[in-house]
């Protein structure tokens, strides 16, 4: 049965089909040439979770809201058989999935679902439990970056940073763009403009001309590179980051063509609460004594046990 405490089950993850991984910081790549990929978790020893037949559970991974697409539940029976499968829609990604164990069904496989590409992008934390009342509430922060002219396509173009080769302009009230193509990149706002905070996922969509690659350059407080999450449009906001700054890379663009609508959707980094990234544990032995020369100062030794079952 799954305990009544937060399961965090992110360093059991296994991945189909297979993806660039370190897993040492654990991230993974979702190639650009498309299709979907699907992470699972399973227990360390590469079971699933045990359920009951109309159990609620409830499994969400709020880091990666922003990424991901659907959460899943595969329910198996005891011999592994599949019994049934559901999944939330992608408008309720930025919340925990809840289900009930149908009948038959001994064990559940969670999975993430993802569709868009990104590359080297850290995984964190996910949680499958039973579902808690607050499970209900819960959701992903999340806020736009860019202003409603960018978002409408009618940007002024104060609002592009035009690189070597690009030359803007304004029609009818858009901003026009002509490229040579020769290492030519149009970045969107400045490298200041932004606002992020380390651990935060930023997903930017955008309809810009020529367009070959995105790069999210992350920025310090005074606008120094802290580091670069290159040819991808979704990254997380590394330590030391104040700002993300997007940058596109460009082919040849003649004549002058509009840039279009374009968003930055910024993810709040999730708050764990202490003692919740713990399986749970029992207390098996207690002592304690005074410390050498302080009255005021004791020393205590707990002996834990990990509960499995």
């Amino acid at each position: 049965m799954l305990s009544t405490q937060d399961e965090w089950v992110h360093d059991s993850a296994v991945i189909f089909p297979p993806a660039s991984l370190d897993w040492d910081i654990l991230r993974i790549s979702m190639p650009v040439s498309g299709g979907s990929m699907r992470i699972q978790y399973k227990r360390p020893d590469g079971t699933p979770y045990p359920v009951a037949p109309g159990m609620q559970v409830s499994f969400w991974a709020p880091g990666m809201v922003g990424a991901a697409n659907e959460w899943r539940y595969y329910f198996q029976s005891t011999t592994g058989a599949s019994v049934s499968s559901t999944g939330s829609t992608s408008a309720k990604i930025d919340r925990p999935f809840i289900a009930t164990a149908p009948e038959g069904a001994a064990y559940v496989v969670p999975v993430m679902w993802f569709n868009k590409p990104f590359v080297d992008l850290p995984m964190t934390g996910a949680v499958l439990r039973e579902a808690h009342p607050e499970d209900v509430t819960a959701r992903t922060v999340k806020r736009q970056g860019f202003s409603t002219a960018v978002q409408g396509g009618t940007a002024p173009v104060g609002d592009f940073t035009p690189g070597t080769g690009v030359t803007l302009s304004v029609s009818g009230g858009k901003t026009m763009l002509v490229s040579s193509g020769a290492n030519s990149s149009l970045s969107f706002g400045t490298a200041t403009r932004f606002a992020v905070n380390p651990g935060e996922l930023v997903s930017l969509t955008h309809v810009v001309p020529g367009a070959s690659t995105t790069t999210l350059q992350w920025t310090d407080s005074a606008g120094a590179i802290v580091s670069q999450s290159r040819d991808t449009a979704i990254g997380r906001a590394p330590a030391g980051a104040s700002f993300v700054w997007p940058v596109v890379e460009l082919g040849a663009v003649t004549p002058a063509t509009a840039i279009g609508a374009a968003s930055l959707e910024i993810y709040a980094a999730p708050s764990v609460p202490p003692g919740e990234s713990m399986r749970p544990y029992s207390v098996t032995g207690y002592s304690q004594s005074s410390a050498a020369g302080s009255a005021d100062l004791r020393s205590v030794s707990l002996e834990l046990v990990e509960v499995t079952t």
